[in-house]
């Protein structure tokens, strides 16, 4: 599967970014608070992106660790933004032994609350050029669908889900 980006569309997402890379937006039937514990909580981490925890104290400058169901590090960061149930970001370093290498990059999370859903953007400035692209449009669409399902329906996605992320390699 490809994975379509409309980069005029990218900048327009975070008004006075100046990013380009992965864009993503979904609309989720929960509140911003339930949405921004999600995204910030190891506990709930762990019930949507497939047995990581992401772990941070959520002070701007302090370190952020993603951490696999092993207990390996699998990203670290430091938090750049946080603004609750509005704003996040951080910086993104691969802790993956293929990833020597590889850049730092910044995933930006914005919450827009509507009514009774809210809108979910993520930006992440990966090279679009980048081996790592398409690992991580496929990886962020499927966690954020992870997320969507955990929250509308209790439940997260079945178990081995994360084994049908359709990944193209290049």
């Amino acid at each position: 599967m490809k994975i379509h980006i409309d980069r005029g569309r990218i900048s327009a997402l975070f008004e006075g970014e100046n990013m380009a890379g992965f864009a993503y937006q979904i609309v989720i039937a929960a509140s911003a608070e339930k949405v921004w514990q999600a995204l910030t909580s190891a506990e709930f981490t762990r019930k949507f992106w497939f047995g990581r925890s992401i772990e941070s104290d959520w002070k701007v400058g302090s370190p952020l660790r993603v951490i696999t169901p092993e207990g390996t590090d699998e990203v670290r960061g430091k938090v750049l933004e946080f603004q609750p149930n509005q704003r996040l970001s951080y910086t993104w370093n691969s802790q993956l032994p293929d990833a020597t290498g590889d850049k730092e990059t910044t995933v930006v999370f914005e919450l827009q609350a509507m009514g009774p859903l809210v809108k979910l953007s993520i930006l992440q400035d990966i090279d679009a050029a980048s081996a790592r692209f398409q690992q991580a449009a496929a990886g962020w669409t499927f966690i954020l669908n992870g997320l969507t399902t955990l929250l509308e329906t209790g439940a997260p996605m079945p178990a081995g889900a994360d084994a049908v992320i359709p990944v193209e390699q290049t």
